[in-house]
């Protein structure tokens, strides 16, 4: 997104390898929106409560296992199956 992975010309050092090194985004680079709130309480337990704030990190690591499967492609790799729960 803003962050890039940056090397050293005449040494080939790695200039962007941590967070300090690159630029986060602030609230000032989103786009202005509204945000609505509709309760409506579920059936599904006795408090009536949904999870919440964690549903954007649901899908982050199977993006990247994707990711990787599209980048293995070309070499006729393919990537191994890998337990993905957060179970032991």
């Amino acid at each position: 997104m803003h962050g890039d992975i940056v090397y050293d010309g005449a040494s080939g050092q790695l200039l962007s390898a941590s967070v300090l090194d690159y630029y986060m985004p602030r609230a000032d680079d989103l786009p202005n929106f509204d945000v609505d709130v509709h309760p409506i309480p579920t059936d599904s337990n006795p408090l009536g409560v949904k999870g919440a704030g964690e549903f954007g990190t649901v899908g982050g690591p199977f993006a990247v296992i994707n990711a990787v499967a599209d980048a293995l492609a070309p070499r006729s790799a393919a990537p191994t199956e890998r337990k993905r729960s957060g179970e032991p």
